[in-house]
């Protein structure tokens, strides 16, 4: 080339075409992004790597007129911003979000992404909580109930008047002697008699 400026012509003639193509892509890969199954963190990380790069190739215009006071450029990045929150919803796991970010959504004004990511992930950790609160109920039910059982069969052995073969004492047989069978975790921990 015989001058800069057409040297930086024809580079942006000859390299922009490629950046038309990676912002389709990444437009593309944002409109399928879904959720399916990550966790919240791992699915906001990989949709906000794509928009990160995507304002680096398509920058917001900005207005060429001095002392203008339109404040154009406040209202687009609020036009951004939501249509990121948007975008951010519709990739999440409807089942599971589907309540929130309909909250969310009729917010007025609609929150910032950080805040509705913010929201999402206190909602993820209130369902964490009350689904572990549930189990360990199901799980005290549980040892209630094998507890219970476990003794009603003791004291069903004892009333047959059962023999143990193992070490011959009265009050079970060798398939319920813990000597044979091993103690269970309760053994220790239950109340003793003072005989």
């Amino acid at each position: 080339m015989e001058s800069v400026k057409n040297l930086w012509v024809d580079l942006q003639q000859r390299l922009s075409i490629g950046n038309r193509a990676h912002i389709y892509q990444l437009k593309a890969d944002l409109v399928g992004c879904k959720q399916m199954g990550q966790i919240v963190i791992a699915y906001y990380g990989k949709v906000k790597v794509m928009w990160d790069e995507l304002v680096s190739y398509e920058p917001t215009p900005t207005c060429k007129f001095r002392g203008c006071q339109c404040d154009i450029m406040k209202e687009l990045e609020k036009k951004k911003g939501e249509d990121k929150v948007h975008k951010f919803f519709m990739g999440l796991d409807d089942t599971i979000y589907g309540t929130v970010h309909s909250n969310i959504l009729s917010m007025q004004p609609l929150p910032k992404l950080n805040r509705a990511y913010a929201i999402i992930v206190q909602e993820k950790r209130h369902k964490n909580i009350a689904k572990s609160k549930r189990e360990r109920v199901d799980v005290v039910g549980f040892v209630m109930q094998v507890g219970t059982e476990v003794k009603a069969a003791v004291v069903q052995t004892k009333e047959n008047g059962a023999t143990c073969n193992h070490y011959g004492k009265i009050g079970h047989d060798a398939n319920d002697c813990f000597q044979v069978i091993d103690y269970l975790d309760w053994w220790d921990d239950r109340p003793r008699s003072t005989r």
